[in-house]
C-alpha cells in the first residue's frame, strides 16, 4: 500500500481564501479537482497513524513560528505539480523540511521544492501559458507558519477523501 500521509503547511484567513478561491475556479474551468491550498513540508510519510502522529508532536516541539513567501509561477509533467506558485525555500522552510526527513526517513537527502499547488492535472490538458496569463506570473503572499498539519492524503486517495487528522502547533 502507497504512504497515505502527508505533513502541511496551511495558510491563514485571506491567504487561505485567495487560493482557495483560485483552485476552485481553476478546478471547475478545466476539469481537475479542487483541494485545500496547502505547501506540503513533507509526503509519503511512512509507519502507521500511531508513529506518524508521535513523530509530528516531536517536528512540532522542535519548530519555532516561521513565514512562507510564495513568489512565481512554476509548472510541471508531474501530475501533482501541474500548476502552482513557488514557496521561497527559506533557512527556516528548508530546515523544518530537514528535520522533518530526519524523524520520518532517519536521513535527510530527498530534495524539497516548496510550492503551493494550484491545480493538479486536469482529465484534458489545460493551456497552461494561457492560465499563467490569466492568474499572471507571480505573486507576493506572505503567511506565518505556526503549525503543520497531519493529513490523510496522496496519488491514491481520491481528492474527496482528502482530510487534514490533526494541527500540531509549533513551539513558538
Amino acid at each position: 500500500m502507497a504512504p497515505e500521509h502527508s505533513l502541511w503547511l496551511i495558510p491563514q484567513k485571506n491567504v487561505y481564501v485567495k487560493f482557495g478561491t483560485l483552485i476552485e475556479e481553476l478546478a471547475e474551468r478545466h476539469g481537475s479537482e479542487p483541494f485545500e491550498p496547502h505547501v506540503t513540508l513533507l509526503g509519503d510519510l511512512p509507519g502507521g497513524r500511531k508513529s506518524i502522529m508521535a513523530k509530528a508532536y516531536e517536528l512540532g516541539s522542535k519548530l519555532h513560528n516561521f513565514r512562507v513567501r510564495l513568489n512565481t509561477i512554476g509548472q510541471s509533467s508531474d501530475s501533482m505539480m501541474y500548476l502552482y506558485v513557488n514557496a521561497e525555500k527559506s533557512e527556516a522552510l528548508a530546515k523544518a523540511n530537514k528535520l522533518a526527513q530526519r524523524l520520518y526517513f532517519g536521513k535527510d537527502d530527498k530534495p524539497y521544492t516548496p510550492h503551493m499547488s494550484l491545480m493538479y492535472a486536469p482529465a484534458h490538458e489545460a493551456n497552461k501559458a494561457e492560465i499563467i496569463e490569466e492568474i499572471g506570473k507571480s505573486f507576493n503572499e506572505v503567511f506565518d507558519a505556526d503549525s503543520l498539519h497531519v493529513v490523510h492524503c496522496g496519488r491514491d486517495v481520491p481528492k474527496s477523501q482528502w482530510e487534514a487528522i490533526e494541527e500540531v502547533h509549533f513551539k513558538r
